[in-house]
């Protein structure tokens, strides 16, 4: 009986983990003005912001507001014809990856996709030049406001589930097996 409870914390574990899809979302550099990056966006239903990563100048340890002038263009398609199509003026930034000395802006401009497939471009404008001249990325963000919690909690259970099945199932099998001695000539 033990050992089918086990199993099935196992097999559900798995299934859980399996399942997870994080969204498949590439990061490109900043384009310079009057230029296009094109990305396939391969998401799950929900909000999506734009998303800013460049280099932390100096060495302050707080994180102030701050609002860059920065004029892009987006456009999600999907199947040739326009889902979102948006205009960013500013980002502003929201958080700091301090080992990586990093900063994230958002254009807090969020959209509504659903699941699937779509293609996205990006056109630079001429007042993302102190961005650009910092090395700066783009990328998508999905915005897990009302689904954090369920998602951390599916998370760490499919790993705990798969962990106490499998280490239990073999904790079962080393104490099943006959004593054996180590024979000695």
């Amino acid at each position: 009986m033990l050992r089918r409870i086990l199993l099935v914390l196992a097999i559900l574990g798995a299934v859980l983990l399996a399942t997870e899809e994080p969204p498949e979302l590439d990061v490109l550099p900043l384009p310079p003005s009057m230029l296009t990056v094109r990305m396939p966006l391969h998401v799950l239903t929900g909000e999506y912001d734009l998303l800013v990563s460049m280099a932390k100048i100096g060495n302050e340890l707080g994180l102030t507001s701050e609002t860059v002038p920065c004029d892009l263009s987006l456009r999600i398609d999907e199947g040739g014809v326009a889902v979102v199509s948006q205009s960013v003026t500013s980002i502003t930034r929201s958080s700091e990856v301090g080992y990586q000395n990093t900063q994230q802006y958002r254009a807090h401009q969020p959209f509504h996709l659903r699941a699937g497939t779509y293609n996205a471009s990006i056109t630079g404008g001429a007042k993302c030049a102190s961005a650009a001249a910092r090395g700066a990325t783009v990328t998508f963000e999905k915005q897990e406001r009302e689904h954090i919690l369920g998602s951390l909690l599916r998370a760490f259970a499919s790993r705990a589930f798969l962990a106490v099945g499998l280490l239990g199932l073999v904790a079962l099998e080393f104490r099943r097996r006959p004593d054996y001695r180590l024979e000695r000539p």
